[in-house]
């Protein structure tokens, strides 16, 4: 073929454009570089040997970049070079692909596409959309999707602007950097309100819609817009899966090195930057997942054992000072506002007990020194009301909805301090408890979270940290072992995205730092019916951290803040006179001469005496122990090689064999502070930013 002797021939061939403008390239880089001049000369029509070349449908500046191209072009039987200037104006780029589309210069396609994606941005996107969807542009196409995904905040300030193919992409992803689905929801009414003729497209748009994870306000002014528009949508919503990255990982953290520090820290990360930088893994280190300060101030530090659930856009909150034993007081962070609040106590004071919401109202169950007292707060009444008791009183128990209906399982038995592994559903409808097929290992502190037609117990700890977890059925009606961890789960602050469930664990090094990490468990690998990922829930993400046994270097370090002045601590408290009205904090002559808060961490050491009651281990022969006041099928299985003594868990081996397998992964979270913990971690879905 001619294009085998190319690089031996000399001559030169004229380009002529439209316009009449004549570009002289060499022929033989032209003939190895167009396929369509290849495919002209080896046709052997009488054309193709001519020393010039009309080509009536590019213009003179096409041309241009095409000469340009081309005569830069060297070759030769072992490599081929060419040098491209790293920046060109978007005409000329347009141009310059006309040219190598219609010429099927495939390498200068390539090159000019990579010109083209420089000059992506807001105000250009649209316009390189449409220029892409004529020539068939699929690689930009896809870059402009990615980018609307990823500045959906900016480019919703324009709707009118927005191509249909652009909104209905983002609308149906899955991965939307977006506040709150609100947000999405007013970018398809605004975009449709600028032009009558879009409004055939609305049903396609607005049944995407997630209006699940819109609050309750939101979902009363969708229902308004839709009202005024006379849109018959019904707003349900997508159902076939309820997530949506819009929104936001939210998280109160507080830092014991930081003595100065009287309330709570909040950091935030967008579920779409989260989703990302979990995607960024390799073989051997976890990969780190990175907070932002924010301006947000959480509760105060001495409320270290509070419980958080978040409801309607705020955050509420129930607790008081670490020495008070029985908890009544409830507060509200309005995420809109930024402001807390106090509200009305609740009627029994109680700690370690289930705190969530059912069908937009906040249930609390159960807890230490209630006697199993189980109480509804109405948010529009402020008012909290005293529902059917718990059958068997228990703290430490987790909990989550399924089916609109409550379930709570395990914990510990307030009089007898035994463990349980019993579950009782609660229905609202009836104000009834009725008792559940039993787990299969006693727990507390676990997590229980429901994903598609089952629920899963995972973690906790009965004298030992559980590393596995558990499925309930609820076809078969049935538990099983499904799942082995790679990090304890014991009282560990967690919430739920996308069918997987995230828990929180922190290392206390020797250096003196803690390291955080988040371990992603994919629920929906156990489930056989896929089909019903549509409601979820899970219990623990209302957690914080629980008391520690104090050690040695813990009373070392709380001496050191003894001999603070108050000098040192008025330095760095200034400002906080409306949030002390809410708390009802004590003053700063108060915290110097009374007791330092203290702050205690999740500590692993390997030399722990086992003969130390500290450790709370208990060296048994048996292979099983049979507690016999109760049945005797009802068994623990202490000795159990696949669960690791708490006090001894060795972090650096959970990543040794990292698999990434899909099942159980380790991420490492970064939040500013080299020694924080993390009170409480959470989604929040707000059209405001956090």
């Amino acid at each position: 073929m001619e294009k085998d002797h190319a690089e031996d021939d000399l001559r030169t061939i004229v380009l002529i454009s439209k316009s009449g403008g004549r570009n002289v390239v060499p022929r033989a880089s032209f003939l190895q570089t167009s396929d369509y001049y290849q495919a002209l000369v080896n046709s052997g029509m009488k054309d193709a040997h001519l020393n010039e070349l009309p080509l009536g449908y590019l213009s003179n500046v096409c041309l241009k970049e095409v000469r340009d191209f081309v005569s830069k072009f060297q070759c030769n039987k072992e490599k081929i070079k060419i040098k491209l200037p790293k920046r060109k104006q978007l005409k000329n780029v347009e141009e310059g692909l006309k040219g190598a589309s219609y010429l099927q210069i495939m390498g200068m396609t390539s090159s000019y596409i990579e010109y083209l994606l420089k000059h992506l941005n807001d105000s250009s996107y649209t316009r390189l959309f449409d220029f892409s969807q004529t020539y068939a542009l699929v690689e930009v196409i896809e870059k402009i999707y990615d980018f609307a995904l990823k500045n959906f905040k900016k480019i919703a300030k324009c709707p009118e602007i927005m191509p249909f193919d652009v909104l209905h992409h983002l609308v149906k992803s899955e991965i939307v950097n977006a506040d709150g689905e609100f947000d999405i929801f007013k970018l398809i009414i605004d975009w449709i309100f600028a032009e009558d003729s879009r409004r055939p497209c609305a049903e396609m748009l607005l049944k995407e819609i997630r209006f699940n994870l819109m609050s309750t306000t939101e979902k009363q002014k969708s229902a308004d817009l839709l009202n005024k528009m006379e849109l018959n949508v019904s707003l349900t919503g997508k159902s076939a899966n309820r997530y949506h990255t819009s929104g936001t990982l939210f998280a109160f953290v507080l830092d014991p090195e930081n003595l100065g520090q009287r309330y709570m820290e909040g950091y935030s990360l967008s579920l779409f930057d989260f989703v990302k930088s979990c995607g960024n893994r390799n073989s051997t280190t976890p990969p780190d997942v990175r907070f932002k300060l924010t301006d947000e101030r959480g509760p105060p530090v001495d409320y270290e054992d509070c419980q958080l659930c978040f409801l309607n856009n705020v955050l509420y909150m129930i607790g008081e000072k670490y020495e008070k034993w029985q908890y009544k007081k409830t507060f509200a962070y309005d995420l809109t506002s930024s402001k807390w609040s106090r509200l009305s106590d609740m009627m029994v004071g109680r700690n370690d007990f289930y705190f969530g919401n059912v069908n937009g109202q906040l249930y609390v169950v159960a807890g230490s020194l209630s006697s199993g007292a189980v109480e509804k707060y109405i948010p529009e009444e402020n008012r909290w009301y005293m529902l059917a008791r718990l059958p068997v009183p228990v703290s430490n128990l987790a909990g989550c909805v399924y089916n609109g209906k409550l379930y709570v399982s395990g914990g510990i038995h307030t009089f007898t301090d035994k463990r349980e592994k019993r579950m009782w559903q609660y229905d609202p409808a009836s104000d009834s408890w009725n008792e559940q097929p039993s787990m299969l290992k006693k727990r507390y502190g676990h997590v229980l979270a429901s994903v598609g037609n089952a629920l899963f117990a995972v973690g906790g700890a009965n004298e030992r940290a559980s590393t596995k977890g558990e499925m309930y059925d609820f076809a078969t009606g049935q538990w099983s072992i499904v799942m082995k961890l790679k990090l304890p789960v014991i009282h560990s602050p967690s919430f739920l995205f996308s069918n997987c469930l995230y828990t929180v664990a922190q290392h206390y090094t020797e250096s003196g730092t803690d390291e955080i990490y988040l371990q992603r468990i994919n629920l929906s690998k156990y489930l056989n019916d896929k089909s019903s990922l549509s409601t979820s829930s899970s219990s623990n993400a209302s957690h914080a951290l629980p008391r520690q046994d104090i050690r040695a270097d813990d009373y070392a370090t709380n001496n050191r803040r003894k001999n603070l002045t108050s000098d040192n601590f008025n330095d760095r408290v200034d400002g906080f006179e409306d949030m002390d009205d809410v708390f009802d904090t004590t003053s700063d002559e108060e915290k110097k001469d009374g007791d330092v808060i203290n702050y205690f961490h999740y500590k692993f050491d390997d030399n722990v005496d086992k003969n130390d009651d500290k450790a709370n281990i208990d060296e048994e022969t048996d292979d099983v122990v049979v507690d016999a006041a109760e049945d005797e099928d009802d068994v623990i299985f202490e000795n159990d090689d696949d669960d690791y003594i708490l006090a001894t868990f060795d972090f650096t081996n959970a990543f040794i064999n990292d698999d990434d397998d899909g099942d159980c992964q380790i991420f490492k979270c970064k939040t500013g502070s080299v020694c924080s913990n993390v009170a409480y971690i959470g989604i929040v879905n707000t059209s405001t930013d956090v």
